[in-house]
């Protein structure tokens, strides 16, 4: 799925102007073992420069195993790929481990801020 959205960034503009894409990643995807070679890989191959790549993970997948997944996601990171996490917000949302990961962007889940404007305590 990832070397297909690579490739289709490619061809929608031609090479010119590249769109960011974001491509989600599961929790049983994040920790095998050749997932940045094979990124690594797909990105040379496509020609896709890696800053226009986003993954983005839940925050169950980021917890499951914080240590693995930290390092996996700060190779990533340093690499230029951004990293957005989705459903924050839903369940357990610890804000305090959002000063350790290096993200770009986290996606809120709606029913955490879909009543913000009409409900007075959820101000």
């Amino acid at each position: 799925m990832l070397e297909q959205a690579c490739w289709q960034d490619q061809q929608w503009l031609g090479g010119v102007i590249l769109p960011n894409i974001a491509v989600n990643r599961s929790a049983y995807q994040l920790p095998q073992p050749t997932l940045i070679a094979k990124i690594d890989r797909i990105l040379e191959r496509t020609e896709m420069r890696q800053k226009y790549l986003w993954l983005e993970i839940t925050k169950t997948a980021m917890m499951l195993n914080f240590n693995m997944t930290y390092n996996i996601l700060s190779q990533l990171s340093e690499r230029g790929i951004g990293i957005s996490v989705e459903d924050f917000g839903t369940a357990y949302a610890a804000f305090n481990y959002l000063k350790t990961w290096t993200l770009k962007s986290l996606k809120i889940a709606r029913l955490f801020v879909r009543d913000l404007a009409r409900d007075p305590s959820d101000r």
